[in-house]
């Protein structure tokens, strides 16, 4: 990777844009530079007030991507990042971003709070900042015209309950409340990641240890274990047996074949339950996998491009280079100069002369 400075850092946030590679790339570069995290933070605060608009959501995905790959091994860059969260939200709620962008950072926040990504303080002032930017948009939006007729001031006068608030209006007022598209509502989770069909926000591949401790975890699965499966087969054939059912003759015998049945029932039921338990273990494990093997390949793919720009330079640079020795080779030679000791004279010459 190139080496680390403001310059290269604030090209590569100019040159960001909304896609995953794009994101996954410079969240990728800073990690490697994470010496620099104090650096990294600064640029991106001040990069983010510069940027226009539409590309402040961006600059906040790849903060995401950051913090969630970076809070288990290096804790201090999601604090450094949450020592400027407060001006960054109190910047954005001054500004009209859209509603679709204001849903997209919303979303973005109670991922925050629900998975501690910062500090509880900053996690606070980050919903107190951008809820009151909520309260004001609710506030200040414009009613939508509508086509029936306002009712009579009769029937409103003798009403006998005020009207109630609607759903949208208590999803603007309270941003705990619960979104009215749960399918809209859903953000990608950069590391147990919730599934979008939208573009906006890139889904980051699991953390390599935390994909590691999964495939171990399988490793101590229901399937696996061999203790119980032997228990099961050394099961008596005659428990599944209806017929064995006629030829109990006492009361013991109906009591002892009860108790055998009641304890092979407890333990298929059990392992049932832990089969179940596994298969969604399997399937979760399956999307971390294919997402980690996508991240990987989109990485792969970012890293032959960075070579063959890289081959590009050093042929150019081999280019100049034979350019430069053949004309040097061209020059035509320079004499050789008199020394200092050749040009003065001899102290013979000197006194005799």
């Amino acid at each position: 990777m190139s080496g680390f400075s403001e310059t290269s850092l604030s090209l590569k946030l100019a040159e960001l844009n909304p896609s995953a590679p794009s994101i996954q790339g410079v969240s990728l570069w800073l990690l490697h530079h994470r010496k620099h995290y104090q650096t990294s933070v600064k640029v991106w605060y001040k990069e983010l007030g510069n940027t226009k608009n539409e590309k402040k959501l961006t600059m906040l995905y790849l903060a995401n991507d950051v913090v969630q790959n970076a809070r288990k091994k290096y804790p201090e860059v999601p604090r450094e990042f949450g020592k400027v969260m407060k001006s960054v939200f109190s910047h954005l709620a001054a500004l009209e971003l859209g509603p679709k962008t204001e849903a997209s950072i919303d979303r973005l926040v109670k991922i925050w709070r629900e998975r501690q990504i910062f500090e509880k303080q900053v996690t606070q002032d980050i919903e107190r900042v951008w809820r009151a930017k909520g309260k004001v948009s609710a506030k200040t939006r414009p009613r939508p015209p509508s086509s029936s007729p306002p009712p009579r001031k009769k029937e409103r006068l003798h009403s006998p309950h005020p009207p109630s608030p609607s759903k949208t209006d208590l999803t603007d007022l309270f941003s705990d409340s619960e979104d009215p598209n749960p399918e809209q509502s859903q953000i990608p989770d950069h590391n147990s990641n919730c599934d979008t069909n939208g573009q906006e926000s890139p889904t980051t591949p699991p953390d390599s240890d935390d994909l590691i401790s999964a495939l171990q975890h399988l490793e101590a699965s229901a399937s696996s274990d061999a203790a119980v499966r032997e228990r099961i087969a050394k099961l008596p054939p005659e428990l599944s047996d209806v017929a064995t059912v006629e030829k109990v003759v006492t009361e013991d015998q109906a009591r002892e074949q009860l108790e055998q049945l009641e304890s092979a029932s407890s333990l298929l039921t059990e392992y049932n339950k832990r089969l179940e338990e596994e298969l969604r273990d399997r399937t979760r494990v399956g999307k971390m996998v294919a997402d980690f093997l996508t991240a990987q390949k989109d990485l792969l793919v970012q890293a032959e491009e960075r070579l063959e720009v890289y081959r590009d330079k050093l042929d150019k640079v081999n280019q100049v280079r034979t350019e430069l020795e053949a004309h040097l080779a061209s020059l035509p030679d320079i004499p050789t100069l008199p020394t200092q000791a050749d040009m003065l004279p001899s102290t013979e010459k000197l006194f005799t002369g």
